[in-house]
């Protein structure tokens, strides 16, 4: 037996959300995530591919990995009504490109 035993997640507090949105090239597009606080992280993922996005609480960039290549874009800091993707540099390094279809994961 395990010396510790953590909690369940939703006894400890933590929500979790999920949902998906089609990409629309625009900068700072707000996607609600429903947890009536700001996530501590939300990951992103693009339907079709391998690209892959994190935003962590309190930083205002969404972090990404496609391939082999990794980075990050500015983007509007999270709050307790929404997340922020879209970077005018690139939509595609910044989960927000025309057309795509993202999944993502919001952990409260």
């Amino acid at each position: 037996m395990p010396i510790y035993n953590p909690p369940p997640a939703a006894a400890a507090g933590a929500a979790v959300a999920s949902g998906s949105y089609t990409g629309d090239s625009t900068v700072n597009r707000a996607i609600a995530h429903g947890l009536g606080a700001t996530p501590k992280l939300v990951i992103i993922t693009y339907c079709y591919g391998t690209y892959y996005f994190m935003i962590w609480a309190r930083v205002a960039n969404i972090k990404y990995q496609v391939g082999a290549s990794g980075g990050q874009k500015a983007v509007t800091i999270m709050d307790a009504i929404n997340f922020y993707v879209g970077n005018a540099t690139s939509y595609i390094y910044s989960a927000n490109l025309g057309t795509y279809v993202y999944d993502w994961l919001a952990i409260g």
